[in-house]
């Protein structure tokens, strides 16, 4: 799909989701056995979620963003963000941010690496880049996760 939207809501049971629009109030996909992709400019509300499948998300600006996967990465880029809560019970997260990005991180992995080349300094059990405006959480049970500096 390619189209300007206020509002896009997809779903597959077997198949691949494809998108790229401009700026939406709210983007949900969601695929049983296949993969999401999704370029947007902005967006209020994003959720992706799959069950059997990677994630790969590009943005400008997201809001209040979820992503999840049972068995799948997750990629996401944005320019910037408030709300970032991202959830793999098996597969690798994976988080590109401009390196001036200010927000606070819960990283929580049970048996994965944590790795980032972002300045983030360790407060208690977050981590905070810059102002730490935005909120970032990450979960993973079985899977890395990486913050990238873009």
């Amino acid at each position: 799909v390619t189209a300007p939207a206020r509002e896009i809501t997809l779903g597959t049971t077997s198949g691949d989701i494809t998108v790229s629009a401009g700026n939406v109030e709210s983007f949900r996909a969601t695929a049983t056995s296949g993969k999401i992709e999704a370029e947007v400019n902005d967006a209020k509300v994003f959720h992706a979620g799959t069950t059997s499948g990677n994630i790969r998300a590009e943005a400008g600006k997201l809001e209040k963003a979820e992503f999840g996967s049972t068995s799948g990465d997750i990629r996401v880029e944005t320019e910037k963000f408030e709300t970032l809560e991202i959830g793999a019970t098996s597969g690798k997260v994976s988080v590109s941010l401009p390196e001036e990005t200010g927000f606070t991180a819960r990283l929580k992995t049970v048996s994965g690496d944590v790795c980032y080349d972002l300045p983030l300094a360790k407060e208690g059990s977050s981590y905070v880049c810059g102002d730490g405006s935005g909120k970032l959480n990450i979960d993973t049970t079985s899977g890395d996760i990486s913050i990238k500096g873009k």
